[in-house]
């Protein structure tokens, strides 16, 4: 379709596909339901409509960021009851009793049961495939000759895809790293054997690829002046035909995720390969550009998921904890980031960045300084310098921005204590502020300030913390850290406004423990404390450190060690002070 003028400014709904259930669906909503949806889009003032992935997933899958293929339409998204050769079978009741049934259970679920979806659907378009066989491929027909220049205006995808999905059938619904070696490492006369044998199930795949393009081109023109927006993750699986057909533009030894951060003192490994950004740019992004072209022809526009990611890849080698950056430099960062973008803007569809999170200040001014959207969320869009934190009025966003009220991944509950949100929960800065304020704040006031203030002594106070603390461990059989802990890990050199509030938290810990040891010494009975400060260092310094250790061995052994040694250093509570 012809690029139309950008969208400028307009009010749209963002959902996924699969829930745009209809009162005579197969479970699932599909292509035939976007018609009807504009319609009501149109009468409520909307004028776009953003939908997640649509991509092809893996019969065990139900993630729209865990594709078969970055181009492929999902045959679940296809209309069966619009489809020509269902309609000429008769329909359901030429569906066998189980597929009926599974159908019946898609149906009457209130989510959408996958594997009662795929049954159903499959075995329909399976049934529909073999009349067009028999009465068109086979004759040459019109049609045929439809279908025949479909798959070759898009075999530049389709014929990896359609090959990808008749293979990993054949083997049992592997993927592509455990198949034989010569089709693995695509051999060609592996492959052309594999065409051979496969025809017929390579020719089905292509099939319900026709029909999803058809019925896709139909909605696009239903919506008429609905702009229809995709979404575009950041990277593929591994059990993709993409990285089976580009084995040489990714890289295995690493998987992709994301630093530590304020919500996961470990970070997030996705388990995803990493992409060989020397190798793209080799290739000048050959593959990118094409998955850019692919995207502009499904949709009038599109969102890039985690944008930060274009410019700079965080990844670990396989089996170890710790990862780098690549590019390393902030000026690759910046040149690499910017080409990317713009090789996407260069197909004329309107794109949106994801750019929500602790990022660097760079990637948000290639935004600005190339003209495209980021994200406001209207919920953490708030002035953290004034008293309150008032929200941030809309009427004061840039105004190239997307504005919404939340995002497809919110969770119910921010959590502290590691891998509670997704990564790209929105303006991490402002909520890690909040989390510190809200959540950590009470939680050390709890355990140690109030503690060991009302505690007959500070020793009492302190071995009662660590008492505490270690019980509670033990009885929930899991370690997962200082809140305090893993907040600061990372974050303490991200912002100068969340090391000010996590020193806070720190100091306040400390001279709740320094202020009751002065009380004790003046009393005479704290003559283990020389220095009440530096003593408040060493117990705060020693429960930090053993809880992590704890956390790494999921034991509570070293909170017990540390507690003991405390014990003995405070065992002499008599007498006067020594002054140093």
């Amino acid at each position: 379709m012809i690029p139309r003028p950008h969208l400028g400014r307009a009010a749209g709904i963002v959902l996924p596909l699969f829930s745009l259930r209809s009162a005579g669906d197969w479970g699932i909503g599909d292509i035939g339901d976007l018609a009807p949806f504009g319609s009501w889009l149109r009468r409520a003032g909307f004028r776009a409509l953003q939908l997640l992935p649509i991509s092809t997933l893996p019969a065990s899958e139900s993630s729209p960021y865990s594709a078969l293929s970055a181009m492929a339409i999902d045959p679940v998204y296809v209309s069966v009851p619009d489809v020509h050769d269902f309609r000429v079978l008769g329909g359901e009741s030429q569906l066998p009793l189980a597929d009926q049934a599974a159908l019946r259970t898609a149906r009457a679920s209130t989510r959408v049961p996958y594997a009662s979806v795929r049954q159903a659907k499959d075995a329909a378009l399976r049934l529909s495939f073999s009349l067009f066989y028999d009465t068109d491929w086979l004759r040459g027909t019109a049609r045929a000759g439809s279908f025949a220049a479909f798959a070759s205006w898009e075999d530049w995808w389709l014929g990896d895809y359609a090959l990808y999905c008749a293979l990993r059938a054949h083997h049992g619904g592997l993927s592509w790293p455990d198949w034989p070696p010569a089709v693995r490492s695509r051999q060609p006369a592996a492959l052309e054997d594999a065409r051979e044998a496969l025809q017929r199930e390579i020719l089905y795949h292509q099939y319900t690829q026709w029909l999803a393009e058809e019925q896709w081109a139909d909605a696009r023109e239903a919506l008429g002046e609905i702009r229809l927006f995709g979404d575009v993750p950041f990277m593929v699986g591994t059990d993709s035909a993409d990285v089976w057909a580009n084995q040489h533009l990714f890289r295995f030894d690493r998987t992709t995720g994301t630093p530590p951060d304020a919500f996961s003192a470990t970070g997030q490994d996705w388990g995803l390969p990493v992409y060989n950004w020397e190798a793209m740019a080799r290739d000048d992004h050959r593959w990118l550009r094409q998955r850019a072209r692919r995207m502009s022809r499904l949709y009038d526009g599109y969102r890039l998921d985690h944008l930060v990611g274009f410019f700079r890849t965080y990844s670990r080698p396989l089996g170890e904890a710790l990862g780098s950056f690549e590019p390393a430099g902030e000026a690759d960062q910046i040149r690499q980031g910017d080409e990317i973008l713009q090789l996407f803007q260069a197909t004329g569809s309107d794109v949106t960045a994801e750019d929500l999170g602790l990022i660097p200040d760079f990637v948000r001014d290639s935004l600005k300084r190339l003209g495209l959207p980021g994200y406001k969320v209207i919920r953490w869009e708030r002035d953290w310098s004034q008293p309150g934190h008032p929200f941030v009025p809309p009427s004061q966003y840039p105004a190239v921005s997307v504005a919404t009220t939340s995002t497809h991944d919110i969770v119910r509950e921010a959590g502290v204590t590691g891998g509670a949100l997704h990564h790209h929960f929105p303006t991490k800065k402002a909520l890690a502020l909040a989390v510190i304020d809200e959540r950590v704040s009470p939680e050390v006031g709890e355990t140690w300030v109030a503690r060991v203030r009302d505690a007959p002594s500070a020793a009492e106070g302190i071995l009662a913390a660590f008492d505490d603390v270690i019980a509670a461990l033990d009885a929930q059989g899991s370690v997962s850290g200082c809140p305090l802990g893993n907040l600061a890990l990372e974050l303490s050199l991200a912002d100068e406004d969340l090391r000010a509030a996590l020193s806070g938290e720190y100091r306040k810990w400390r001279e709740a423990i320094a202020d009751k040891l002065r009380l004790d010494s003046a009393r005479g009975v704290a003559g283990f404390a020389r220095d009440p400060d530096a003593f408040a260092n060493v117990v705060v310094a020693m429960f930090s450190g053993a809880m992590a250790i704890a956390k790494a061995d999921q034991d509570s052994a070293a909170l017990k060690a540390c507690a003991r040694q405390l014990a003995l250093l405070m065992k002499d509570n008599s007498g006067p002070p020594v002054t140093p």
